[in-house]
């Protein structure tokens, strides 16, 4: 009704598709997901408060304020068989764009990097007792940058918010279809025992990839073992110490990749000398 949507989708995963849209009223250049009701509910209920991918929706009202947050419009549920979240859009393209073209300076991609970190540091920073947002969906085809160089994580649907019930089990299943982003935690493990270190480790998978235009595990059997090419292979003009702590965040063990302040000390380091 009130938005008009630019036809084919940008992108379309197992129930959800994005499209372009514009508000009729305002001109105002939106972002349209379009939920299937029937991707949506848990179990055998259909009560909209209990949509697991309605998540999206709540995650981005909790978690606005921050630049790396899309800003959140409304949601529209008219009972159809098709629900939909309306963000506001701003020109420039996904990050897998721009991979599949290589057309990011390197002073570029560490800026990219950092406001990745900045935008889990943000997110990492809403707590409830000892219990953590997560983000547990960190990849190209999630991450936006805008033509004004902002960049900005955009699916929310298998965050973790720290006062509402978990979605563990959908983000298990969805981190099988995207299994070279996903820690061995979040695809083989139990809900307390992922933590901030789950989203570091696919910040470091984006980072390999971002600078290397490869993946770090040549196959999936390397990936369960830990077996990743050695960053430094790649012959790549970084300090040592940021390589150190790329290779550090694919560890296995969680309890050895490093913090987020620590990885944002290296690139600054990386970002002084490259500048």
């Amino acid at each position: 009704g009130v938005y008009t949507l630019t036809m084919p989708a940008v992108a379309q995963e197992p129930g959800v598709s994005l499209y372009r849209g514009e508000d009729r009223e305002t001109q105002d250049i939106v972002w349209v997901k379009a939920y299937q009701r029937d991707m949506l509910a848990t179990g055998s209920t259909r009560d909209v408060d209990k949509l697991v991918l309605l998540r999206d929706a709540v995650a981005l009202r909790h978690l606005r304020g921050h630049r790396s947050i899309p800003e959140y419009l409304v949601r529209d549920d008219t009972g159809g068989e098709v629900v939909y979240v309306v963000l506001r859009r701003e020109a420039g393209q996904f990050l897998r764009w721009h991979m599949e073209r290589d057309n990011l300076s390197l002073a570029t991609r560490l800026a990219i990097l950092t406001q990745l970190l900045d935008g889990l540091a943000h997110i990492h920073a809403h707590r409830d007792g000892n219990r953590t947002a997560l983000y547990r969906d960190l990849r190209p085809e999630s991450v936006f940058v805008t033509s004004s160089g902002v960049v900005q994580l955009f699916n929310f649907d298998c965050s973790r918010l720290p006062a509402a019930a978990t979605t563990h089990e959908y983000a298990r299943q969805k981190a099988a279809l995207w299994q070279a982003y996903a820690s061995y935690e979040l695809r083989n493990g139990t809900p307390d025992q992922i933590g901030p270190p789950t989203d570091v480790y696919s910040w470091g998978v984006v980072a390999y990839e971002l600078l290397t235009g490869m993946l770090p595990y040549p196959d999936k059997k390397a990936q369960a073992r830990g077996e990743f090419t050695a960053l430094v292979a790649a012959n790549l003009a970084l300090p040592a110490a940021l390589v150190a702590q790329i290779e550090q965040c694919l560890r296995l063990d969680a309890d050895q990749r490093p913090t987020i302040a620590a990885l944002h000390h290296a690139l600054e380091e990386a970002r002084s000398v490259g500048g």
